[in-house]
């Protein structure tokens, strides 16, 4: 799996390297991209693939994304 950036609404999010140490597919912690300031309209959600772990193998480019949950600021 690569390593991922992740941008909301232009603002870097962080750069989480999503590398598991095996062959086979296994989910991620979740990932706290901050608190974002609610608009009208859309937000939007960027994801660049940015590098590898170097113990990653060919292509090195795997990512996916299974969820994304907006919670309230309290």
């Amino acid at each position: 799996y690569a390593m991922v950036r992740f941008r909301i609404d232009g603002s870097k999010a962080g750069v989480f390297d999503l590398y598991s140490g095996g062959h086979e597919v296994k989910l991620a912690d979740e990932i706290d991209l901050g608190v974002v300031q609610g608009r009208t309209g859309a937000i939007t959600l960027r994801c660049e693939i940015v590098g590898a772990n170097a113990k990653a193998e060919a292509p090195k480019t795997y990512f996916g994304l299974d969820c994304v949950e907006l919670r309230p600021v309290k």
